[in-house]
């Protein structure tokens, strides 16, 4: 079962990082896989979450997404790092 291991929300866009324990023959690894959404309130002020975005919610995806990048690839190679 894939478990939840990072969400960035910017402006009601959220990009959700889900790890998922995979075999294939005797090796196990990790998978990862990512989820976006737009949580809005309906007409009732209910909260609601889509997948479908608006235009204008671009740049808040990119933003989102870019942070999730920098904790997958750039994050892990600096704590690498002996000082």
């Amino acid at each position: 079962m894939a478990s939840l291991v990072k969400k960035v929300s910017v402006k009601g866009v959220s990009v959700a990082v889900f790890e998922n324990e995979c075999t294939k023959g005797d090796q196990t690894f990790t998978k990862r896989s990512v989820s976006l959404q737009k949580s809005y309130k309906d007409k009732n002020g209910d909260w609601q979450n889509t997948n479908n975005l608006a235009v204008e919610d671009l740049p808040f995806a990119i933003l989102a997404l870019k942070e999730v990048f920098a904790w997958n690839y750039i994050k892990p190679e600096i704590e690498d790092v002996d000082f």
